[in-house]
C-alpha cells in the first residue's frame, strides 16, 4: 500500500504518483489490519486515507452491517489526559447534533488508548481533492457551497458547538436531494493536528487557524467566521491565502491583510463578496461580522445580485487564460438562468407603450436541441452529437441558479421533459 503525503489518500503497490497531484507515493502499512474489531462492534474493511491527526477506515457496525467511517486518532492527540477528556466532551455533544451540512457522528470510543470516531459514510469527494484537480471554482460556485457551510456553522453554534478546524478537507461534496443537486457537508469538528508555536500547544493547521487560536485565546464563533472567509477566498483564487514556510503563516495570519480576491484568470471578484471576505478575515474578531447569521444573509444577498446582473455569456464558466487547463464538464454545465430584461421606459405622453420584451428563454437541454436543428443548413442530417464520456459523478454535479421559488421549479419541471424527450 502506497500514500500520498499530499491529499493523504491511499493507493495499490502498482501505483507510484498520485493520480490528483502528481506526487511520489511512499510506503505505508496501516496500524490496524482490515478484519480487525474495533471497540463498539466494528469490523475494518480497509484504510482509505491518512492524515495528520491519523488515520481513516471504511469499517462496517457488527450490529446493522452499515458502512460507516472510523477515523483512529494519532496516539499524540490522547496522550495528555486533559486533551482528551476535551475532545471526548466535544465529541459526544456532537453525536447528539443533526444538520444537512454535517455529517452525524454516530459513535465516539477509546481503542487501545486512541480516540476513535466513527461517523456516517458519505458518497462523495473532498472538497481538497476537487479544488486540487480544478484549480479553483467559479464565483457561483464558491458562494452555493459557502453558503451551506454556513448555514451548518449557523445551526451548530446556535447550540455552542464550534468547528476550529474549517479547511477544504473537512468539507465534503455530494449529490444532493430534491432541489439541491449538490451538498457540501462538514467533518470534523474540532479535529486537528497538534502544532507549537512559541512553545504552545497548537491543534489544527496554521494556514486555516484564525489568529486567536494561533496566540492561544479562547476561540468563538468568529472564529469560525475567519476560516470561512479564508475558505472562500481559497475556492475562488484558487491559491492559499497565506503561504510560505510555518513561520512565514504564522507572521502572514498575525499581520498580514488577506490578498484581493481575484479569480484566475485575472478578474476581479465583486465588490460586496470581497469586502464580506476581507470582513471576515480581519484580525482582531470584534472587527469581523457580529455572527454567521449575518455572514449568511450577506452571502445570499451577494448570490442573489450575482444570478440577476451577471451577463449570461460570462455565467457559463470561468474564462482561463489560453495556457491554462481545458475547461471541465463541471464547468461547462454551470448554467445562472438570469431574469428578464428591464423593461424599457414608456414614450412620450399619449404615445402608445412599446410591447414588454421577450422573456429570456430557459436554458434547457430540448431547447438547446431545437436551436441546433434549426440553424442545420436544408438537407442536412440532424443526428445529435454523441454524448460525452463523463464519470459518474461529474455527470450527476450540474448547478443551477436560482434552485428554489418559481424559477426552481420551471427548472425541475424544464429536466423532466429533457428527460422525456431522450
Amino acid at each position: 500500500m502506497n500514500l500520498c503525503l499530499a491529499c493523504g489518500r491511499v493507493f495499490d503497490d502498482g501505483v507510484s504518483r498520485c493520480p490528483t497531484d502528481g506526487d511520489e507515493l511512499l510506503p505505508y502499512e496501516p496500524s490496524r489490519p482490515a478484519g480487525d474489531v474495533v471497540e463498539g462492534g466494528y469490523r475494518i474493511v480497509r484504510l482509505v486515507g491518512v492524515g495528520q491527526c491519523g488515520e481513516v477506515f471504511e469499517c462496517r457496525a457488527l450490529s446493522t452491517d452499515q458502512r460507516v467511517v472510523l477515523r483512529l486518532m494519532a496516539p499524540e492527540l490522547t496522550g495528555n489526559r486533559i486533551t482528551t477528556e476535551f475532545l471526548l466532551r466535544h465529541m459526544m455533544q456532537l453525536r447528539e447534533f443533526e444538520h444537512p451540512a454535517v455529517v452525524r457522528v454516530r459513535d465516539v470510543a477509546l481503542h487501545e488508548g486512541r480516540l476513535a470516531l466513527v461517523r456516517e459514510w458519505v458518497e462523495g469527494e473532498r472538497l481538497l481533492d476537487l479544488l486540487l484537480r480544478e484549480g479553483a471554482l467559479t464565483v457561483s460556485h464558491s458562494l452555493d457551497v459557502a453558503i451551506q457551510i454556513a448555514k451548518g456553522l449557523q445551526a451548530a453554534h446556535a447550540v455552542e458547538l464550534l468547528h476550529l478546524q474549517l479547511r477544504p478537507s473537512n468539507v465534503f461534496l455530494e449529490v444532493g436531494q430534491g432541489s439541491v443537486l449538490e451538498q457540501a457537508r462538514l467533518v470534523d469538528f474540532g479535529i486537528g493536528p497538534q502544532r507549537v508555536v512559541d512553545g504552545r500547544d497548537i491543534f489544527g493547521t496554521i494556514r486555516t487557524l484564525s489568529p486567536e487560536q494561533i496566540e492561544g485565546w479562547d476561540p468563538t464563533p468568529r472564529s469560525d467566521i475567519y476560516s470561512l472567509g479564508l475558505l472562500i477566498h481559497r475556492m475562488i483564487t484558487g491559491r492559499q491565502p497565506f503561504a510560505g514556510t510555518g513561520d512565514d503563516v504564522v507572521r502572514q495570519a498575525l499581520e498580514a491583510p488577506i490578498p484581493p480576491l481575484v479569480t484566475p484568470s485575472g478578474r476581479p471578484a465583486p465588490a460586496d463578496l470581497d469586502e464580506l471576505v476581507r470582513a471576515m478575515a480581519e484580525k482582531r474578531p470584534d472587527a469581523r461580522p457580529r455572527d454567521m447569521t449575518e455572514v449568511l444573509g450577506r452571502l445570499q444577498a451577494i448570490q442573489q445580485a450575482i444570478e440577476d446582473d451577471l451577463p449570461f455569456e460570462q455565467a457559463f464558466r470561468e474564462e482561463l487564460p489560453a495556457s491554462s487547463r481545458s475547461a471541465t464538464y463541471r464547468e461547462l454545465q454551470t448554467v445562472i438562468l438570469r431574469r428578464s430584461s428591464i423593461v424599457p421606459p414608456p414614450g412620450p405622453p399619449g404615445s402608445v407603450p412599446p410591447p414588454p420584451p421577450r422573456p429570456q428563454e430557459l436554458f434547457t437541454p430540448q431547447g438547446a436541441e431545437r436551436k441546433r436543428r434549426e440553424s442545420l443548413p436544408p438537407g442536412t442530417t440532424a443526428e445529435a452529437p454523441p454524448p460525452p464520456d463523463l464519470p459518474r459523478r461529474e455527470a450527476q454535479t450540474v448547478m443551477f441558479l436560482p434552485r428554489t421559488g418559481e424559477a426552481g421549479m420551471r427548472l425541475a419541471s424544464a429536466r423532466e421533459e429533457a428527460r422525456a424527450v431522450e
